[in-house]
């Protein structure tokens, strides 16, 4: 709008000189006549274009970029949304040469679960696997295995009737402390060409939907 209004100012200054000059001497009355009705129609026009630029400016929306957006995160950093959950639980984090420690093994689920299988390692050297008695959360187990050679515990339950499941306990082991020192009880999570890992499988997809364990330090003094 600036670049319109200064034509029209010195359109105007113009149009005033002329009218000095008409009132001192009638040789600029024709002349001057003639550039005051061109001066005026200019003043017109640049007027009239002015109120079409104002009309223009009134229908652009300006859009701003919004800074409170709640759409969540995405890419590498976006938490990944935890399904199921296997579990160790204990009363006791330590224990004496001889004496027992009792893990519960729990598996938590938002989905009902066609079957689970927990694979968990240990060091035999430290602790010795005394007894493994199945829970009830499964109808069925149909593999439970101390495999103290390969330093690992495999116990499988499935739900083939795809009944309601109102536990969560899958499994319950009873360590026998071996040699005074340390021994991490973990879950066997991640699955390779090599190896087999803990699933949950669900009966909505099929698929393994364990995204989460928690281990266990077991201290024999």
């Amino acid at each position: 709008m600036m670049e319109l209004y200064l034509p029209m100012i010195w359109t105007l200054y113009l149009d005033r000189r002329l009218l000095i000059m008409m009132t001192r001497t009638r040789k600029f009355i024709v002349v001057g006549g003639l550039a005051l009705v061109v001066n005026l129609a200019l003043v017109g026009y640049l007027y009239k274009g002015s109120n079409k630029e104002d009309e223009v400016l009134k229908n652009v929306k300006i859009i701003r970029p919004n800074t409170r957006s709640n759409i969540p995160p995405t890419g590498p950093n976006r938490p990944t949304k935890r399904l199921a959950t296997f579990t160790l639980e204990s009363d006791l984090t330590s224990t004496t040469v001889g004496g027992t420690v009792t893990v519960k093994i729990k598996l938590n689920s938002p989905e009902l679960l066609l079957g689970a299988d927990a694979i968990i390692t240990y060091d035999p050297a430290i602790l010795g696997v005394k007894k493994i008695k199945s829970g009830d959360m499964f109808p069925n187990y149909p593999r439970i295995l101390s495999e103290p050679t390969k330093s690992r515990i495999v116990v499988t339950g499935v739900n083939i009737d795809q009944s309601e499941q109102n536990s969560d306990l899958f499994a319950v082991v009873e360590f026998v402390g071996l040699k005074a020192e340390s021994s991490s009880i973990s879950f066997v999570h991640e699955i390779s060409d090599e190896k087999s890992g803990s699933t949950a499988i669900s009966v909505a997809s099929g698929k393994n939907i364990l995204t989460n364990v928690e281990d266990l330090l077991i201290l024999v003094q």
